[in-house]
């Protein structure tokens, strides 16, 4: 996850041909901490400040959305939206139930 900030921040070309190349492992590892696609996400709270992008995703969810809805409904990128359900959860604000 502190690889992904870090190619999104700096932009570097070299770490985000790595970065792509290392995209489907990161994605599994990903997904595997989120567990099976068909558990509920929860908001637990909301916090003060939120990027647009973690925005997008906390808008689409209600009490009954899984992480397979979800990943089927976000306009953003797989990857991305992978990414970003991870930092929600690892701060609290979602849980995976």
């Amino acid at each position: 996850e502190a690889a992904c900030a870090v190619v999104d921040t700096t932009g570097h070309s070299t770490a985000r041909q790595a970065l792509h190349r290392a995209s489907v492992l990161l994605n599994r590892i990903f997904l595997t901490r989120l567990g099976a696609p068909e558990r509920r996400l929860l908001v637990r709270h909301l916090p003060r400040h939120v990027s647009p992008e973690q925005m997008t995703i906390l808008s689409r969810l209600d009490s009954q959305t899984t992480v397979g809805e979800l990943l089927d409904l976000s306009s953003l990128p797989r990857p991305q939206t992978l990414r970003l359900l991870v930092d929600l959860v690892d701060r609290g604000v979602l849980q995976v139930a």
